[in-house]
């Protein structure tokens, strides 16, 4: 094992659990490093390249992470099964950098201050999961087992019309969880009807997650769907103060999650669940109507 390289990485992790402003020099003068090395010949070994997979993980383009995948590839050519899990998530990053749906779920996205599972792609089974040493997709829609995540920890749980929402809990937030990839789109009918209620200009990113602004150009109300599973997470970085509730109004049942300045409304229709967040509960109230009347 280069012994060089072992001090980089662990150097890697100090950093990034202490994500002072600093930070993100010291990864790009550790990748030059890295690939000093790799050039000189001295990545021989499974953990080498394991190490160099993890440094790149960390970078800011999407030639950093197509680096850290083909990285991860070697250690597992080499005989590094484990490190599947690491190709996974390098390749992830690399479609998520491209505003693409993922391909094998290892990523979250803070969207309003609830991290969430961008778009998928399908073309990954349950068997590859396996294989690459990653959690289901029900398990990953309920932020259970994600590979490479900081603790995770339930901090309340509410359950209504088969359907259970549990407010996850961890300790700092994802320094790359942060672009989802603002885009305006046409206006559909549902934009039009929310327009008439003058709540303001839709806008969605590629993965189908819409928002509207304030005056200040900071988002006032945002959802997206999710799909129909047995438990669906709610990450956050603190549960302080965090209450729960449950509400019935026409046939639907809405599990409502309440944080310091915002709230998050869980209704589900016979295709999917909507996840409609927002500072007013009124205006979240508005749109969950109409996404469960359309």
């Amino acid at each position: 094992m280069n012994e060089e390289l072992a001090i980089l990485c662990e150097q890697d992790q100090v950093d990034l659990k202490s994500q002072a402003s600093w930070r993100i020099k010291r990864d790009r003068d550790r990748r030059i490093r890295v690939l000093e090395i790799f050039h000189e010949g001295g990545l021989s070994e499974a953990a080498d390249y394991s190490m160099a997979a993890l440094i790149f993980q960390h970078g800011e383009t999407l030639k950093d992470w197509w680096t850290a995948y083909e990285f991860a590839k070697k250690a597992v050519e080499l005989g590094t099964e484990r490190e599947r899990w690491l190709g996974a998530a390098a390749y992830d990053r690399w479609l998520l950098g491209q505003g693409e749906p993922i391909r094998y779920g290892t990523q979250l996205v803070n969207f309003g201050g609830v991290y969430r599972l961008p778009k998928i792609d399908g073309k990954c089974t349950n068997e590859d999961r396996v294989l690459w040493g990653l959690a289901s997709e029900t398990d990953q829609f309920a932020m259970k087992d994600i590979v490479g995540m900081p603790p995770m920890r339930i901090s309340n749980t509410l359950t209504a019309d088969n359907l259970t929402i549990k407010v996850i809990c961890i300790d700092r937030t994802l320094v790359f969880g942060d672009v989802f990839g603002a885009q305006l789109r046409e206006h559909s009918e549902l934009d039009l009807n929310l327009s008439a209620h003058e709540l303001g200009t839709v806008h969605q990113n590629k993965h189908g997650w819409r928002w509207i602004n304030d005056d200040s150009g900071k988002m006032e109300v945002w959802w997206l769907p999710m799909p129909i599973m047995p438990e669906l997470g709610h990450c956050i970085v603190s549960s302080a103060g965090t209450t729960m509730e449950v509400t019935r109004k026409n046939d639907h049942s809405t599990i409502w999650v309440i944080t310091d300045g915002m709230v998050t409304g869980y209704c589900k229709s016979q295709e999917q669940v909507w996840a409609v967040s927002g500072t007013s509960r009124n205006r979240v109230q508005l749109v969950l109507d109409m996404l469960s009347s359309g």
